[in-house]
């Protein structure tokens, strides 16, 4: 049991737990060199592993072995979550260096944590479905966790396959960021209801001191379609990402929708705000202008709707044709659609750049 009230004499030093970001993460140097003070093999076994309170692991197997300052612990596998997880970790001290791979299988949500089951009718959770995998492959080197988590580099990728989720009231968000989020996109967390979730995908891209999701943040659902897409800054937790839901009809509802397209989740994970996407919102003022009215904002949400944002989400990885890929006439004029406002996109900046030029003249020049 390694809940908080445990006490333990032999306390391992945190070589890759620390480098999580903070307000910004310590530029203190890691303890390589206890790698250094001993020689040994380790061979675990747990049976039960009480994680905190409502979650817990089970057949908990651990090979470690520490040799020449290089340690390495293969297999690192246990139950979790009603499924299987299988790890592989290296740290050498010389190099500097962490490398940590991770796979599951068979997980489900509601077997991770009690509050993804559904207890009462107002409850938020799996009601069937919640199967997760899991894919983790990082490394990085440095000589303090600064240096580690701004030299990480891989993948990490969370999949989540047909389920049905019943959203409560979702009382846990009351006051919460996400609840002024999903008031923008026009969703309702007073009512209870259900989600016939075809799939969730969060695909995330580790480089350069960032957590960059290509259009990673995907939820295909009979309900709502939302793909987001954006990047964290792992040193200052600095946050940027577009949302963009559709429903699968428009409709004169969906107008909401479409000016939700033009909000950018933007601050700090600690502290997010909602903001203005200029760019989208200079492309919407330039469509509806040169259509002569809001029909354009119909049009633009059945465009830029991604079909299937799950395959979207997790192209260019080993998971590619998990989903089938977008097909038939509305994909086809997805294709154009986005081959023509790439360049309106890249003619983006120098719009703004001429109408800060058109303002300029009537200032009144400074004496």
């Amino acid at each position: 049991n390694f809940s908080q009230s445990s006490n333990f004499a032999l306390e391992l030093p945190s070589l890759i737990g620390e480098a999580q970001a903070l307000t910004m993460v310590p530029d203190t140097t890691i303890p390589y060199g206890f790698l250094n003070q001993v020689n040994g093999k380790a061979d675990l076994k747990v049976g039960q592993l009480i994680v905190g309170p409502g979650m817990q692991a089970s057949n908990v197997l651990v090979k470690a072995n520490l040799n020449g300052g290089i340690l390495t612990v293969n297999p690192l596998q246990l139950q979790f979550g009603g499924g299987d997880i299988d790890a592989y970790l290296t740290v050498n001290a010389a190099a500097k260096n962490v490398q940590l791979k991770a796979t599951s299988k068979n997980m489900l949500l509601q077997n991770l944590h009690k509050e993804f089951q559904v207890t009462g009718s107002s409850d938020f959770g799996v009601l069937s479905g919640g199967k997760l995998d899991l894919d983790i492959n990082v490394s990085g080197n440095g000589a303090t966790y600064r240096q580690l988590v701004n030299n990480l580099k891989g993948t990490a990728i969370a999949i989540v396959d047909k389920s049905v989720l019943q959203t409560g009231n979702l009382k846990f968000l009351t006051g919460n960021f996400v609840t002024q989020l999903m008031a923008g996109i026009g969703i309702d967390t007073s009512k209870t209801g259900k989600l016939d979730l075809t799939c969730a995908v969060v695909r995330a891209n580790l480089g350069q001191g960032d957590a960059v999701f290509p259009k990673g943040i995907a939820v295909d659902s009979k309900q709502l379609k939302l793909v987001s897409d954006g990047k964290i800054n792992l040193l200052n937790d600095k946050i940027d990402f577009t949302v963009k839901p559709f429903s699968g009809k428009v409709v004169d509802t969906n107008v909401v929708q479409a000016i939700s397209s033009l909000l950018k989740v933007k601050g700090t994970l600690e502290n997010p705000k909602l903001a203005i996407d200029d760019k989208e919102a200079l492309k919407t003022v330039i469509g509806i202008a040169a259509t002569g009215g809001t029909a354009y904002l119909g049009s633009k949400l059945a465009l830029d709707a991604d079909s299937s944002p799950c395959y979207t989400a997790l192209q260019g990885t080993a998971y590619a044709n998990r989903f089938p890929k977008p097909a038939g006439v509305q994909a086809a004029g997805q294709d154009v659609y986005k081959g023509v406002t790439q360049g309106v996109d890249d003619s983006v900046k120098m719009l703004k750049d001429t109408a800060k030029d058109i303002l300029g003249i009537f200032k009144t020049p400074k004496k």
